[in-house]
């Protein structure tokens, strides 16, 4: 009797030996294997996905609005600083010219700028102007041209 409680004991040992090391290798392996697989998974997917959208979100965002901005400012400010720019000296060459030629005696300071300014359009090829009384009239070879 001494000699079977003993080897029921021995084989208990071992048997509990052989499963302890069993279920710890099992839980190291699938623990390891789950959290790992499981973990790494849910952390490239959230993160790669968090990274993606913030990163891509900020950087089209910020990108943009920088690239808009900045070019359409740009764009804006030189297209308007050239009209400006331009169209303020051409109205300046205008006046000047107006000025000039209410001046001249072939136009008269009472006719008003409407008259100079019609005179300034109204040139023969040889630049010399049209009569001051009838200014819109052309020759035919003019007129034809």
């Amino acid at each position: 009797m001494a000699f079977a409680f003993r080897n029921n004991t021995n084989k208990n040992i071992f048997t509990n030996h052989i499963m302890e090391d069993t279920f710890t290798n099992y839980m190291e392996n699938i623990s390891t294997s789950y959290t790992k697989n499981t973990l790494t998974s849910h952390i490239d997917n959230i993160f790669t996905s968090h990274i993606d959208n913030i990163f891509t979100s900020n950087i089209d965002n910020a990108f943009t609005s920088h690239i808009d901005n900045t070019f359409m400012s740009h764009i804006d400010n030189t297209f308007t600083n050239h009209i400006d720019n331009t169209f303020i000296n051409e109205v300046m060459q205008i006046d000047k010219e107006i000025n000039r030629f209410a001046k001249n005696d072939y136009i008269k300071s009472d006719f008003g700028s409407y008259k100079a300014i019609q005179s300034i359009t109204n040139f023969y090829e040889d630049k010399a102007p049209q009569n001051r009384m009838n200014s819109v009239n052309m020759s035919e070879d003019i007129a034809i041209q």
